[in-house]
């Protein structure tokens, strides 16, 4: 029997992901809670993915949207902010696979949060080839907080769960600048509640040529993908846009700490770049991502 979590919401964007999907959906299905909706909103597919989601049409346990294309991260923040009435809410990939009891265990963390406070989990993931063959769990993070929400993105969206205040909070206002669905939630619920880390795996995290994140690379093929994406794009300025945003809507709500953590990225005097670069506390989870980023304060670049 469901406690104090009754209706879980899980909040799924999809993009050309005709060959997944299915799995998926089956996953999603399979899982061991009663009362659950399935929240579709494909993000302007040019493949078979609009006519996978029609046949589930009618099902009630389904709200399918035929949307156009906002990316990823809009894609997600546009299905949380029109689904509510939900008690717990989960981001979810197309191309993944859910454990049966990734609901069940997600919602009796979040249980234990008083409702009125904003509450984020998120699970381990099991890293996998494109055929689901089981390479191994990916580390879990140790260094969680409002701190390194500024500089990193530790829970992945398809690993997270929140919880109806961090969703009511989340949609009074959808970011015009955002690195991420995942880490716009984090930042909220690090600042204003509660990040709890669940060690077990909730996924299959199937890794493929087509994927938009990371995790789950090698190390050299990471760190060519880290050095494109922050040096040779424009992945900097972004992040200092999305944390500006966070600050002029949040900033007022926020503790006196914390807004002067804040402004040391929203800020770009030469008194903060060598405030960050010399700040005590780590921001990141390992040595080496500690040193990649204490560089990009020196160079300037964040």
């Amino acid at each position: 029997m469901n406690g104090k979590m009754k209706k879980a919401a899980i909040l799924l964007s999809t993009w050309n992901g005709e060959k997944y999907l299915p799995q998926q959906i089956e996953s999603l299905l399979a899982q061991n809670w009663t009362d659950l909706v399935i929240c579709v909103r494909d993000d302007g597919s040019s493949d078979g993915t609009p006519a996978l989601l029609e046949r589930r049409r009618g099902d009630p346990r389904f709200r399918i949207t035929l949307g156009e294309n906002l990316g990823f991260a809009k894609s997600f923040l546009t299905l949380l902010r029109e689904n509510g009435g939900a008690d717990c809410y989960f981001f979810c990939d197309q191309d993944d696979v859910w454990l049966p009891d990734k609901v069940s265990r997600c919602a009796a963390a979040l249980e234990q949060v008083d409702p009125a406070r904003p509450a984020l989990c998120f699970t381990g993931r099991e890293i996998c080839s494109e055929d689901l063959k089981r390479l191994g769990p990916a580390p879990m993070p140790s260094n969680i907080g409002f701190l390194n929400a500024l500089a990193d993105c530790v829970p992945m969206g398809c690993c997270m769960a929140f919880n109806a205040a961090a969703r009511d909070l989340a949609a009074e206002h959808l970011p015009e600048h955002c690195c991420g669905h995942d880490w716009w939630l984090y930042l909220l619920c690090a600042a204003f509640g509660e990040v709890i880390p669940l060690q077990e795996s909730g996924i299959l995290y199937r890794r493929h040529e087509g994927n938009v994140s990371a995790g789950g690379m090698g190390f050299l093929r990471f760190q060519l993908w880290r050095f494109r994406k922050f040096f040779l794009g424009g992945y900097f300025t972004e992040i200092t846009a999305m944390l500006r945003e966070f600050e002029a809507v949040y900033g007022p709500r926020l503790t006196e700490e914390q807004r002067g953590q804040l402004s040391l990225f929203t800020r770009r005097r030469a008194a903060d770049q060598w405030k960050k670069l010399t700040y005590p506390r780590p921001f990141r989870q390992s040595a080496a991502d500690e040193i990649f980023l204490r560089l990009c304060f020196l160079l300037g670049r964040l």
